[in-house]
């Protein structure tokens, strides 16, 4: 019968193989019977050749997944300049088949601008700075100036240095008026105020923005005018 120490006293105990016994020291239960530790056993190769080729799987969709994403990415950009293009088309249609409205909103806007006309633009000038910048303006204003009407289809003022004038209309309300005209006033440095005989306002104003002159039209109406 084989004996074993007990865990707790020390004391040998008698048991049988594969049962229990109480320690004649302590009364602890010992037991005889043998204790086998369980090793991990390696994995088989079948296991690690699966391993394998799911790590290989997972490589070839991650390839494929960047490769699809590439390809997106520049039908994205080519769908991207088509519509690019098509846009800017479609805006030189849109100006050619709407470049009377678009006259009309630029009219609109230099009246909203010319509105509220800051009082340094309009205070009177000394006589002597008047005189000289009145006649600068009527030498800017001579020539034959073009743009879109009050009330649609063209507008053309001619301001000859012999001190007539012709401004025709075409389109709705269609008219010619033929006379003389003078320099009337002067305000600030680019507002001209002019007199005319023949047809039309006897007095008109007229304004230089630029390579633009904002001339009266019929009262309370205004036409933006370039010199050709």
């Amino acid at each position: 019968m084989p004996v074993v120490p007990c865990p707790a006293c020390g004391a040998a105990a008698s048991v049988e193989s594969g049962r229990t016994a109480p320690c004649p020291g302590c009364g602890l239960l010992v037991s005889a019977r043998p204790r086998v530790r369980a090793e991990r056993a390696a994995d088989p190769p079948a296991i690690r050749d699966r391993s394998a080729l799911v790590w290989v799987a997972l490589a070839l969709v991650t390839a494929g997944v960047a490769v699809a994403g590439y390809a997106v990415n520049r039908q994205g950009e080519a769908d991207r300049e088509a519509m690019r293009a098509r846009l800017e088309a479609m805006r030189a249609d849109e100006w050619e088949a709407n470049e009377e409205q678009v006259w009309k909103n630029s009219r609109a806007a230099w009246r909203e601008f010319l509105a509220p006309v800051p009082a340094r633009f309009t205070a009177p000038l000394p006589p002597e700075v008047a005189e000289t910048r009145a006649a600068e303006l009527r030498a800017a204003l001579v020539g034959t100036w073009r743009g879109v009407g009050a009330a649609g289809g063209t507008r053309e003022v001619e301001y000859r240095a012999d001190g007539t004038f012709r401004d025709a209309a075409t389109g709705p309300g269609a008219r010619e008026w033929r006379g003389a005209w003078a320099v009337g006033a002067v305000s600030g440095s680019r507002v001209l105020r002019v007199t005319r005989s023949g047809g039309g306002p006897m007095s008109v104003k007229v304004s230089f923005e630029g390579d633009d002159l904002v001339h009266d039209d019929e009262p309370g109406a205004a036409t933006v005018l370039r010199q050709r």
